[in-house]
Order: structure tokens, then C-alpha cells, then sequence
């Protein structure tokens, strides 16, 4: 027997009911703040397609007008209430359209009116995109998160990515308005990558300053709303006026978070001269601790940032160093598994470009990767160099058999999944290892920056780079030509410690 599938059509007209309202008996009053939408629907619908709704109509406390069944629900928004009727109606709902918070409401909506099946799906759809719509809005994401009990597994997930990509939250123009216990939990975190502690007091003073009865915002705050207050209005500078009144005020605002700073991460210069002026908010014993600089009951560890100050890599190239390292050529290290660290030591722009300088800074320090940027193309070109570098009237060499030359298209944007990170085999880093680890590895002259290989198959001299002779790295002419000059854009050089 033929059989075709009217379900479209029929979704079609189910749909077209809704959008008409023709022969309702029950009017559904959404509401959120100001914004109000009465919607015609049909208990015939609700009851078979919501939970909450089967159970609603038949009690006795809904309100009847005329022979309509009124029903108010002040909690979800006229918008939201749209999508979810239009769902029970037609089947059909567009996730990949809406914003994330009202991805979020959707579920929380979905759930309290007894839609099984949809809010399995969004919170489901949720998992996969919570990354995307913390880019897009973090505060108001993570507020909801924290509130409701249905998103207990993310948490953690959602605070390990703004650890990771803190300039997200603390340079949302929502920041002033997280609630207090979500801002506790951020920087408890010995994870959260933020290189310079005095920022993270910074970000936190301005928060309960905003929270003060009398806000030192630049610009006049009438309504006293924090979503409406810029992070860059707050002035922490503007304290001339103040009494002990305020310092009391702020101390206790802030009393939660003062144990949860790394301050002897911060300069004994730049505590004199930027928080001492806050001495009021202090308890006495921590501040007598902080200057004098006895933390040894200071329970706090230094923060695990993996901060990259590099102007010419990103903190997702440090594990694919690492992981070459200690010749991983296949599941390779990400950036919380590495188990190296990299200090700048040196950078040429800065520095200058001269082989002196680079001894200067460079020698006698360890293990060392150099990471180059070629001027015309931008192309990243670099080795590392397990032994300390040495300044010596003569040459000599040195034998360096876990040495490797590497190169990365720079136009390749990286991620922390390094195996997915490109799309073309001409988009994969390649690495030049030493054909015979018996060889000889020329290292050291005076007269040269780093220098690489026994025919000098990799040296640096001032603003440039070239290769004399390929003799101990046979792949390196994957990526350069022998006797070929490259000019430097620029060149850094890392000290690597485990």
C-alpha cells in the first residue's frame, strides 16, 4: 500500500492554528517587566503536549472570563512563551537562531511547563555550544548557570573556560553586575590566566566600588544599575574625598575576596605606591603580612597560568613545543597536561637584534627555544636547544641529539585540539630533527646569534637568517633554502624548565 508522510503539512496547519488563534478557549498572559503578550491558544493542545499544563488546567485556581480560561505567567517573557507554543503547535523550533541566554531561558522554560522531550534536546544542544555563548555573553550566562540546578555539570566547565580566556568576563561591559559567590569562585582559581595579580585587584576593587552606597563612577549612575556601568568608569584613583566610613564600607564588601588574592604576587613597589592607600579594608594581620612579606601561613599557591607574552606565538604552540620535546609525535600534550614552562629571556625588537645582546641575556641560561618570525611572510621558524648557549672567541661543538628545527605557517590559527587545527597538509608545523643523533651540533661562536647544525644549517646573525648547508637536519629543506638570506621581523628566545 502507498504511504506518504503528511506530518509537514500537518505541522504546517497546526502551526497556522496557533498563528490565528481561531476558536481558542484559553488566553495565556506572558509577561517580563514592561513587556506583555496575551497568546490565543487551546487546552486541547496544551494538555496533550505539556505536563504542566495537563495538570494546570484541570485545577480548580485558573480563571475563567466569558468562557476563556485565563492564564498568567509572569515569569517566562513574551518571547520565550512565542517559541515554546509555536514548539507545541508545530514541532518545530530554531536553536541555531536565538542567542544564547535565550537558549538558556528556553530550556529553563521548557522544563517548568513539562516539555520532556524539548528541554532534553536544548540542554543536550547547550553542552555542545556552552563555549560559544560564554564568548558571547558571560555574565548573564553564568548567572544563570549558578541559579539554576539543572546546569551543575557545566559549572566547573563554563569556569575553566573563562580561567582560560578571563579578558572575556573581566572586560564585559556586564562585569560590574556578576553576583558575588560566582566572582569568589573565579578567582579561588589557581588556574585563571592572568599574568599580573594587581590586575585581578584592580578588576575586584572597581566591582565593590560600584556595590558602594556612593559609587565613584565617572559618569552619574541614576538608576544604580550594574549592567549600565561601564568597567572603565569606575575611577579607583578617586578616593581624596573619602572617610573612614568609606573604607569601612568597602572592607566589608570585600572582606570575602582579600584571602583569595596572590599578594605576594604583586611588586612590594606597586603595593606601596597603587594599594596602600586601601590600608582601611585591611584586616591588620594581612596587611602587616603582605609588607613584610611573611606568607608562611599564606595557604595560597602561585596561580598555574599558562600566560604567553610572545609577539609572535600564541599559548597554544607551548604544548606542541613541549610534546616535540619529549617526542610525542601523536597525542600530544595540550596546555594543561605540558609539562614544561617557558620564560622569555630575550626578545630582539626589544633587546636589540645584535649577537651580543644575545649572549648577553641568553648564555649559561639552560635549555632554550628560539622562535623566529620572517619579515616578508610572516612564516615562524625556530629550534630548540636542550644544552645552555655560550659565548666563546672560538667555535666549538656541541653534541645535542634532542635538538629539532621547526616551522608553522603563520596564517594557522591554533586551538588547545592541535590535531584539529588544520584542514590542508600544507597547514601542518613541521619538524627537523637530526638525521644521526651522533652528529655534532654547532653552537657556539661570538660573532653569531643561535646557530644550529655542523654546515651552520640554521644561524641567526643580527637581523637575519639563513642556512649555510644542510647537514644535520635534512627536513629543515622543507622550509628554508640553503644560502638563501631571510630577514628577521622579529626573534625570541625561552628558557625551558620542567
Amino acid at each position: 500500500m502507498d504511504e506518504y508522510n503528511f506530518l509537514q503539512e500537518l505541522s504546517n496547519d497546526l502551526g497556522e492554528l496557533f498563528s490565528s488563534g481561531n476558536n481558542c478557549d484559553v488566553i495565556i498572559q506572558a509577561e517580563e517587566n514592561d513587556n506583555k503578550k496575551e497568546f490565543y491558544t487551546h487546552s486541547l493542545i496544551l494538555c496533550s503536549r505539556s505536563t504542566y499544563f495537563k495538570a494546570a488546567l484541570s485545577k480548580n485556581w485558573i480563571h475563567n472570563e466569558n468562557g476563556m480560561i485565563i492564564f498568567k505567567k509572569p515569569n517566562i517573557s513574551p518571547e520565550i512563551m512565542n517559541h515554546l507554543l509555536k514548539y507545541l503547535y508545530s514541532g518545530i523550533i530554531e536553536l541555531d537562531k536565538q542567542k544564547g541566554v535565550n537558549v538558556f531561558k528556553l530550556f529553563i522554560a521548557s522544563d517548568e511547563l513539562g516539555i520532556k522531550k524539548l528541554s532534553e534536546y536544548i540542554l543536550n544542544y547547550i553542552i555542545g555550544k556552552y563555549e560559544i555563548y560564554i564568548k558571547e555573553d558571560p555574565i548573564d550566562i553564568l548567572q544563570i548557570i549558578f541559579k539554576y540546578e539543572h546546569f551543575n555539570s557545566l559549572r566547573n566547565n563554563c569556569l575553566e573556560f573563562i580561567s582560560e580566556n578571563p579578558k572575556i568576563f573581566f572586560e564585559s561591559t556586564k562585569f560590574l553586575s556578576i553576583e558575588k559567590s560566582i566572582l569568589i569562585k573565579l578567582i579561588q582559581r589557581d588556574d585563571l590566566e592572568i599574568h599580573d595579580e594587581y590586575e585581578i585587584w584592580n578588576y575586584i576593587l572597581k566591582w565593590g566600588i560600584e556595590r558602594m552606597s556612593s559609587s565613584l563612577t565617572t559618569t552619574e549612575n541614576n538608576n544604580n544599575h550594574h549592567n549600565n556601568i561601564d568597567n572603565n568608569n569606575i575611577d579607583i584613583n578617586n578616593f581624596s574625598n573619602w572617610n573612614l566610613e568609606n573604607f569601612f564600607e568597602l572592607k566589608n564588601i570585600l572582606h570575602d575576596f582579600l584571602l583569595h588574592i596572590r599578594w605576594f604576587q604583586i611588586s612590594s613597589k606597586i603595593f606601596y605606591q597603587q594599594i596602600s592607600p586601601f590600608k582601611p579594608i585591611f584586616p591588620d594581620y594581612l596587611y602587616k603580612d603582605i609588607i613584610t612579606k611573611n606568607f608562611k601561613y599564606f595557604s595560597l599557591k602561585p596561580r598555574k597560568s599558562i600566560y604567553c607574552n610572545s609577539k609572535i606565538i600564541t599559548k597554544f604552540h607551548l604544548p606542541i613545543f613541549s610534546s616535540w620535546i619529549d617526542y610525542k609525535e601523536k597525542n600530544f600534550y595540550n596546555i594543561k597536561t605540558m609539562p614544561y614552562h617557558f620564560e622569555l629571556l630575550y626578545r630582539a625588537s626589544r633587546d636589540g637584534f645584535s649577537s651580543t645582546n644575545f649572549h648577553n641575556l641568553c648564555d649559561n641560561k639552560g635549555s632554550t627555544i628560539i622562535i623566529c618570525k620572517l619579515k616578508d611572510n610572516g612564516t615562524i621558524i625556530g629550534g630548540y636547544n636542550p644544552n645552555s648557549w655560550n659565548c666563546n672567541d672560538n667555535e666549538f661543538l656541541v653534541k645535542s641529539e634532542d635538538s629539532y628545527l621547526f616551522y608553522f605557517n603563520n596564517n594557522i590559527i591554533l586551538d588547545d585540539d592541535f590535531d584539529k587545527s588544520f584542514t590542508d597538509d600544507d597547514d601542518e608545523p613541521i619538524i627537523a630533527r637530526l638525521a644521526n643523533k651522533n652528529y655534532d651540533k654547532y653552537l657556539y661562536n661570538s660573532n653569531y646569534g643561535p646557530t644550529f647544525g655542523t654546515g651552520f644549517d640554521l644561524i641567526i646573525e643580527n637581523d637575519i637568517i639563513k642556512c649555510d648547508n644542510i647537514t644535520s637536519y635534512p627536513k629543515l629543506l622543507a622550509f628554508i633554502n640553503p644560502r638563501q638570506i631571510y630577514f628577521l621581523e622579529d626573534y625570541e628566545v625561552y628558557k625551558v624548565t620542567k
